[in-house]
């Protein structure tokens, strides 16, 4: 099953956002309303293994996947401005080993820093029960890059998951964002 979203954010606060969830209408800031999707989606065991967040601010949408990240990689359940644990603390540090970030060099992601990637996610996760890697600008994957990237989705390691950013969903790989989870923003 496919959840598909769209969030409406103005300044630090969330607006114009219903979603239907287990026969629940979720509102409120952006951070509560992906908490209680993403907590609820836990507690089912309903695992999606990559995610596409798409919208206009670049800056925004790199904060919603730490965000995500966070929910996904929290021991606890994750709740508003968590940063309690050591673990979220440390997310926000940029010093949890678990969490992976790629940025595209000179604007294009390669196929060498996806090798990487796969290469340190092939080990079992020491901390927590998720692995993420967020790849940032995903429309900026080369060629190589992408099928490398489709291999790792399509035989993924069963508590890796991706999280994906872009502002120009048209220019990511169709068959990249076909395995995703699309989150749009209107940020």
């Amino acid at each position: 099953m496919r959840y598909f979203m769209r969030f409406s954010y103005n300044g630090s606060k969330f607006n114009g956002f219903q979603k239907q969830v287990d026969k629940r209408t979720v509102q409120g800031d952006l951070e509560s309303v992906l908490s209680k999707i993403f907590n609820n989606i836990r507690k089912t065991n309903n695992n999606v293994q990559a995610y596409m967040l798409v919208g206009e601010d670049k800056e925004k949408i790199e904060e919603y996947a730490i965000l995500l990240s966070k929910i996904l990689i929290c021991p606890h359940v994750y709740e508003e401005n968590c940063n309690k644990c050591n673990i979220c603390k440390r997310i926000d540090e940029n010093t949890y080993g678990e969490l992976k970030i790629i940025e595209p060099i000179n604007r294009i992601i390669k196929k060498e820093s996806i090798i990487e990637l796969r290469d340190y996610f092939k080990t079992k996760s020491i901390e927590g029960k998720n692995e993420v890697y967020i790849i940032n600008d995903a429309e900026t994957l080369n060629v190589a890059a992408a099928n490398a990237i489709l291999k790792f989705l399509e035989e993924p390691d069963s508590n890796a998951v991706a999280i994906f950013t872009t502002t120009n969903l048209d220019s990511v790989i169709k068959t990249i964002t076909s395995r995703c989870q699309l989150i749009k923003t209107n940020n």
